[in-house]
């Protein structure tokens, strides 16, 4: 299940409990209907192979109903479960797809952040903190890389220079050295 997207599992969570709640209900709502009128078949008994014929009748409609309306209800709640799912999902996939954007050279972007005051508003301001935190580092290693390279140039083209000057004429060894 771990393979199903977050919306999908979701879904299916919420249509789980759906239908467990629609059983449950469904089952509640036909054993009181029974219960109700074998009550009031008990207490008017003169009328008890009609009044049975018609429990039975209107048992049977109820549990048609049921059978029929249960599973509309279902996969309405489904699909309303898959639209919510979807619409709560839909910044963090805004937020992916940015994340992906965002190289070495682009580091100014940071992530879309929702304006409702929520878990993935606080998990989008942290990812762009952490962002800033990356960005200053990398800043502080460019700048230090710069300064290396400012401070090995002149030493090296001191060195060049001398061993240009060393190659001009012939030397001994020990006037090399």
């Amino acid at each position: 299940m771990s393979r199903l997207s977050l919306r999908i599992r979701l879904s299916l969570v919420f249509a789980l409990a759906m239908a467990v709640v629609l059983a449950v209900v469904g089952t509640i709502l036909y054993l009181g209907v029974a219960e109700t009128l074998d009550e009031q078949i008990a207490a008017s008994p003169a009328t008890a192979a009609e009044a049975r014929e018609e429990r039975d009748e209107t048992l049977a409609t109820l549990l048609g109903l049921l059978l029929v309306g249960g599973p509309a209800a279902l996969a309405l709640a489904t699909l309303a479960g898959w639209l919510l799912a979807g619409a709560a999902l839909g910044p963090v996939e805004a937020m992916r797809r940015r994340a992906a954007e965002i190289s070495a050279e682009t580091t100014g972007e940071r992530l879309p952040v929702p304006a409702a005051r929520d878990e993935i508003h606080r998990l989008g301001t942290t990812l762009n903190e952490m962002l800033d935190r990356l960005d200053a580092g990398l800043r502080r290693e460019r700048r230090f890389v710069a300064d290396a390279s400012h401070e090995l140039r002149t030493p090296l083209a001191l060195l060049q220079t001398e061993l240009e000057l060393a190659l001009r004429r012939p030397r001994t060894a020990e006037e090399q050295e």
